[in-house]
């Protein structure tokens, strides 16, 4: 796919490309991205979210969905040869060489639907607005703004990474819908385009308890950044 889209609050948007099925998991192993380590993440994200329940607070749910995703997704690529790096208070995987790093944000209801723009469904904080700024950079040779020069070069993340995100949604409908996607440009701490989009396949599950963050208005909770 490769034709704008329109999104309500930012107009029309395009994505350089979006790929399913075979195609993504090729792009998956290119960067070094197990599919079996992140299905294995969300699923226990998923089982996390589900201990909430009416005597929680509003924010449970999706909190441990996040954090449990991470601390799984961590442990599997870890075994790969990936390092854990917290700058700022930012979670995310960097590649063995540097050249790829990944962040996990919970995504809108637009996540995972090849036909719809997605963005992240909570405000991004300072560090991951900055590694889209310079995912964007990347793209114009010779033309990175000061400010993500000054940011990067005070150890924040490595200079020459790029930002991919693993975006997640999950539905009683349809179950768990996720991809893992690049995002080129940020307004208002909002991911405004893409470009890049992998797909990944739809999890389902017989549901004996739906969790509570599931087809729920987004309950804000916010990462503290350092």
């Amino acid at each position: 796919m490769d034709e704008p889209l329109f999104d309500e609050e930012f107009g029309n948007r395009s994505f350089a490309t979006v790929q399913q099925g075979e195609s993504c998991l090729r792009r998956l192993r290119e960067l070094g991205i197990g599919i079996d380590r992140v299905q294995h993440a969300l699923r226990a994200g998923d089982q996390a979210a589900r201990q909430a329940d009416e005597f929680s607070p509003k924010t449970a749910a999706g909190l441990q969905r996040w954090t449990n995703t991470i601390q799984e997704l961590r442990r599997g690529l870890a075994t790969d040869g990936w390092e854990c790096e917290d700058p700022k208070n930012s979670p995310r995987l960097v590649r063995a060489d540097k050249a790829v790093s990944l962040a996990v944000v919970t995504g809108d209801k637009h996540t995972g639907v090849p036909e719809h723009f997605p963005k992240n469904a909570h405000p991004l904080g300072s560090t991951m607005v900055d590694a889209i700024r310079h995912n964007d950079s990347k793209q114009v040779a010779g033309q990175q703004p000061i400010e993500v020069v000054d940011s990067f070069a005070k150890g924040i993340l490595e200079l020459n990474s790029i930002t991919w995100v693993l975006l997640y949604r999950r539905t009683a409908k349809f179950g768990l819908r996720a991809e893992i996607s690049y995002p080129a440009l940020t307004r208002d701490r909002v991911i405004t385009d893409w470009k890049e989009r992998l797909i990944l396949p739809e999890e389902k599950f017989i549901e004996e308890n739906t969790p509570l963050d599931a087809d729920t208005d987004d309950v804000y909770f916010e990462i503290r950044e350092a």
